[in-house]
């Protein structure tokens, strides 16, 4: 019991700052909420674009692909796309799946193509805000350690925290 309270004020404290070293039980901790703290990792803020605002995102995506689209254009703006475009994207992203590497390996069919470029636009709005949405945060936390290795030295254990589905 002693060891699992010290354990959830270390991982309460580690959320209030959003990053944190600790050490536990003689080993080097690291501390890693992915909400906030992928921006710290990257080197700046990074704001986090919640339900509402990803919806509206989305929506506006789907508004500039809209003529280009051969397959869902009836449907590209009701609500049911929009929130199923919201799910099959979450998906693409906790896999790792770049809209360029997706864009690559659409085939022939225009459903496909279709949601590529929807996807290519959501995610070129996104940067264009400078935000992420819930599961580009692990992207901006890979390319962060990609870029810094360092980062990750030196501990004996990784500990990340925040994450709602795999």
């Amino acid at each position: 019991p002693g060891r699992r309270m010290m354990l959830q004020a270390r991982i309460a404290y580690a959320e209030r700052e959003g990053l944190g070293d600790a050490d536990f039980e003689d080993r080097k901790v690291h501390w890693l909420i992915p909400v906030t703290a992928a921006g710290k990792l990257a080197g700046q803020p990074i704001p986090l674009a919640g339900g509402p605002i990803v919806h509206r995102l989305l929506q506006e995506a789907v508004r500039r692909v809209r003529p280009y689209l051969q397959f869902y254009q009836v449907i590209a703006e009701m609500p049911g796309f929009i929130l199923e475009l919201r799910q099959r994207f979450g998906e693409l992203k906790r896999a790792l799946v770049y809209p360029e590497q997706f864009t690559a390996s659409v085939n022939f069919f225009i459903y496909v193509n279709d949601i590529s470029l929807i996807y290519t636009a959501y995610q070129d709005i996104l940067r264009s805000q400078g935000w992420a949405d819930q599961e580009g945060m692990s992207w901006l936390a890979v390319q962060a350690l990609e870029a810094k290795p360092e980062l990750a030295s030196g501990l004996d254990l990784l500990v990340v925290d925040g994450f709602e589905a795999f």
